[in-house]
């Protein structure tokens, strides 16, 4: 199964700037797109990620204006969402929607889950730090079902809005620490230009 996931990931991953997603987000991917420097076709691919695979519950960590999460949660109704932040974000228009929960909070804070409710899909964005990204890993971990998938953003990023990140607490080190082994198979997929973009597809 882990192969077949990690093929399904990879092949929407290498033409994701080229998928549509529904009307009703359209305008907040387009938006969200252009405020980035770099392409971001991940939120094309959520969007279809969602819908080939049906989650019971995604999680994302660090909301910014919500279209990631709405992708995960429009093409799959079914399913729901959490997403949470410590920082308050214009929700872009269309991204607020029923199957959604959003949560103003630390990821590294309680797991906000229900007793034997586990999570198909994790999506971690918080923080251009390594540690802060191995931290908010293992916390999860344990809440995210075996053969689930963990994505992380940024995972070859050296510098952000604050300016460079130190040395010693760089994403590239953390993703290529060998650490992430333990626990699933590693796949760096081509969603976030020269930042880098990885998936865990956790052993089952």
């Amino acid at each position: 199964m882990t192969g077949d996931l990690k093929k399904t990931i990879e092949g929407l991953a290498s033409y994701a700037d080229g998928l549509k997603v529904q009307f009703e987000i359209k305008q907040a991917v387009e938006k969200q797109e252009r405020i980035h420097p770099q392409p971001v076709p991940y939120y094309r691919f959520f969007y279809h990620l969602s819908k080939l695979t049906q989650p019971d519950l995604s999680v994302e960590l660090g909301t910014n204006h919500g279209v990631a999460a709405a992708c995960l949660a429009i093409s799959n109704p079914a399913g729901k969402v959490i997403t949470l932040d410590i920082e308050y974000r214009d929700i872009f228009e269309g991204c607020e929607l029923s199957n959604i929960e959003f949560l103003r909070q630390n990821s590294l804070d309680k797991v906000p889950l229900k007793e034997n409710k586990v999570i198909d899909l994790l999506f971690i964005d918080t923080s251009s730090k390594g540690s802060q990204n191995l931290n908010e890993f293992m916390h999860w971990l344990p809440y995210v079902k075996p053969g689930g998938i963990i994505f992380i953003d940024d995972i070859f990023i050296t510098s952000d809005h604050k300016g460079p990140i130190p040395h010693d607490d760089l994403m590239r080190d953390m993703w290529e620490s060998g650490h992430f082994k333990r626990y699933g198979e590693q796949v760096v997929l081509p969603l976030h230009g020269e930042n880098g973009f990885g998936a865990v597809i956790l052993y089952e």
